[in-house]
């Protein structure tokens, strides 16, 4: 008895798959029909290579490309499948490192404008106390202390970065640099990392005891700091580090450079 064949159109919707699909295997000899007749050159399948479609469409799923496919197909023995299949899982599990990533980015982002949308005028220059953890820091000096200083210098800040091959999602800002009397003279930008970065050049802001203060005004505000320090003085506290003003509501959010939201913080004893 003659082996049942089955036409084009019917091993496409066996395998889910479009009749394209399978002119375009033909053509680049992947997968070809075992007959081809009729007047209108109908093509023709065999069930018993059924499996080899499958295995293409399989390998497609998990990245393979057509001419990687082609290869391993060409030349099928368990070794090499097994290698190529140890290769394509050290590229997943990279995919999976950086969506993993991505994942704590939306998160973080998240949580962050939840916080930043609930901040009102009766929270602004009124100084608390927070307790936050270790946290790691990328920072670079300003060469100008103003406005136009302190973007430049985040903008710098953003490129090192990715010279690193790093992004941080996390909060920016401004720093001024502790001088342990006067107003800072130096200042500078900062972004947050995430824990899990380890970059040349990195900084640590230490877990302890912080003062905080929200504050309207853009990236350098002189006033700001100078109303905090005079608050510590008054309240007996001791900056033991440099002011970081992380930036809440930037232009992201308001067109007035001057009603975006900072947030103010320096560790004290």
């Amino acid at each position: 008895m003659p082996e049942k064949l089955y036409k084009m159109g019917d091993v496409a919707k066996l395998h889910n798959i479009t009749k394209k699909t399978l002119r375009y295997y033909d053509k680049i000899d992947l997968f070809k029909p075992d007959q081809i007749g009729g007047l209108n050159n109908y093509k023709y399948y065999s069930r018993k290579n059924f499996p080899i479609l499958k295995q293409i469409i399989y390998l497609k799923d998990i990245g393979f490309s057509l001419s990687e496919t082609k290869y391993l197909l060409e030349n099928r023995t368990h070794e090499l499948m097994i290698s190529e299949l140890h290769k394509r899982l050290n590229i997943v599990s990279e995919d999976i490192d950086k969506l993993s990533q991505k994942k704590r980015s939306i998160e973080y982002l998240i949580n962050f404008y939840e916080r930043a949308k609930k901040i009102n005028k009766n929270d602004l220059n009124r100084p608390s106390i927070q307790i936050h953890d270790t946290r790691k820091v990328f920072m670079l000096d300003a060469e100008q202390n103003d406005k136009e200083g302190i973007m430049l210098a985040y903008r710098k800040v953003l490129g090192r970065l990715r010279e690193l091959d790093h992004f941080s999602h996390q909060e920016y800002g401004s720093i001024y640099f502790n001088n342990g009397e006067q107003l800072p003279k130096r200042s500078g930008s900062f972004i947050l990392l995430p824990t899990d970065f380890k970059i040349q050049g990195q900084n640590i802001l230490p877990r302890g005891k912080y003062i905080s203060m929200y504050h309207m005004g853009s990236y350098y505000n002189e006033k700001a700091v100078t109303f905090l320090m005079d608050w510590l003085n008054n309240n007996n506290y001791k900056a033991i580090g440099d002011f970081y003003d992380f930036c809440i509501v930037d232009r992201s959010f308001t067109d007035n450079e001057d009603e975006m939201i900072m947030e103010l913080q320096v560790l004290v004893e």
